[in-house]
């Protein structure tokens, strides 16, 4: 079965949160705090979740964490370890309601350091991409050329740097990065608003273009 990609919209801050899976095995990347339509859909495809996948440090990006290990205990949590202290500082920012059970349940398992890694028959290659924040990785899955990119890049701009950890010469290199190491076709899933390719940022992104212009 091709590897197939379902894109979720969750939480206040409007996650882009992705089921990527084939046959009976998947795996999530990112999540925003509100998960049960998520869960819902998981359990009518009837798929194992193996992994959940975090871009970066944010806490729009993993306050659904806790919930969706509670329902797949299983699923190992993957987040760059570059992030964990930026972790705990959004969870206060963005959640203060929230942040005491974010952070008594919130853990990371692995560390998503630049590798490949297998989930069943799902590749993938995660890229460091700091800038946005010190962890910030992209996920790459070569067999149908999609780039997770968290908020690195999206449609017609790029992440902020201005942000505690953030760094703009940091953030141009990884821009530089992902322009000389992934294919220009490959489908972009940024971790809000809409999907868009490389090649139509390189096109039409003026944030990109400048950037590139000194790669």
């Amino acid at each position: 079965m091709p590897i197939k990609v379902i894109r979720f919209i969750t939480g206040v801050y409007e996650t882009n949160t992705y089921i990527v899976y084939s046959n009976d095995v998947g795996i999530v990347i990112d999540i925003g705090e509100y998960v049960d339509n998520l869960v819902e859909a998981i359990n009518r495809l009837g798929i194992e979740i193996k992994a959940i996948l975090i871009t970066h440090g944010h806490a729009d990006h993993f306050a659904g964490v806790p919930r969706l290990k509670q329902v797949f205990p299983n699923a190992v949590i993957y987040m760059n370890f570059n992030d964990i202290d930026i972790a705990e500082y959004t969870m206060h920012q963005l959640y203060p309601d929230l942040y005491e059970y974010l952070y008594n349940s919130f853990r990371i398992e692995r560390d998503l350091k630049e590798n490949l890694y297998n989930f069943n028959s799902i590749n993938i290659k995660a890229i460091e991409t700091p800038g946005h924040s010190p962890g910030s990785t992209a996920i790459y899955i070569p067999d149908i050329n999609v780039l997770f990119t968290g908020d690195t890049i999206f449609m017609g701009t790029i992440g902020r740097t201005d942000l505690i950890g953030g760094s703009e010469k940091d953030m141009e290199k990884s821009i530089c990065k992902i322009y000389r190491t992934i294919p220009i076709k490959s489908i972009v899933y940024p971790g809000h608003g809409l999907e868009t390719t490389l090649e139509k940022e390189y096109t039409n992104n003026i944030y990109i273009g400048k950037i590139l212009d000194n790669c």
